[in-house]
């Protein structure tokens, strides 16, 4: 279920050089997609594309699971700290270069963790 999602070409290119589309899903997961439209790449401004989803949402991202698909069109984790600031990047277990696959492995992951 999409709860929102927002096409956006940063036009004040001070803060986010990246053009990605994001989308706020149920159980507080954010999807990020590079769109590869000739800015910085997602993977390379992903710091400062995460500040900027804060801020379109004015509020922190922590608590949030986060995955993307780079502009070669494979999906990732984006790792967060407590504040929910960028921490780096993590593999979902394999090669994953469709939406639905990736969704469904980060919630397994997430509930694995939660397992733990």
């Amino acid at each position: 279920m999409l709860m929102r999602k927002i096409h956006r070409q940063v036009p004040d290119r001070r803060l986010c050089q990246a053009d990605f589309d994001y989308q706020l899903q149920p159980g507080n997961l954010l999807v990020m997609q590079d769109l590869d439209m000739g800015g910085r790449s997602l993977t390379n401004d992903m710091a400062a594309a995460l500040q900027e989803v804060a801020r379109l949402r004015d509020s922190s991202l922590a608590g949030y699971v986060v995955i993307y698909r780079d502009s070669d069109g494979s999906w990732a984790r984006v790792l967060l700290d407590t504040n929910g600031d960028f921490a780096g990047f993590a593999g979902l277990g394999q090669a994953v270069y469709d939406q639905a696959t990736a969704e469904h492995l980060i919630r397994q992951q997430v509930a694995d963790d939660g397992r733990r």
